[in-house]
């Protein structure tokens, strides 16, 4: 999205290959709230989709519970 450009040090810094489902979730959450806390036309919600083996699981995040950063 419109925020992807305010992460690359994130995502560049934080990523790393075999993630639990539990990093993966928290990978994204952060990096979506870090992404909406810079860009001013970004939602309040956090939208994931996990996808396994056994089917999607779609998880929503509001806005509130959503990880605050620096002065946010």
């Amino acid at each position: 999205g419109s925020g992807g450009t305010y992460i690359y040090g994130y995502v560049d810094a934080k990523y790393k290959p075999n993630m639990t489902r539990g990093e993966c979730l928290q990978f994204a959450t952060n990096a979506l709230a870090l992404a909406m806390g810079r860009d001013n036309v970004s939602g309040g919600v956090a939208h994931l989709v996990v996808v396994t083996e056994k089917g999607v699981e779609h998880v929503v995040i509001p806005g509130d519970k959503l990880p605050k950063f620096n002065d946010e």
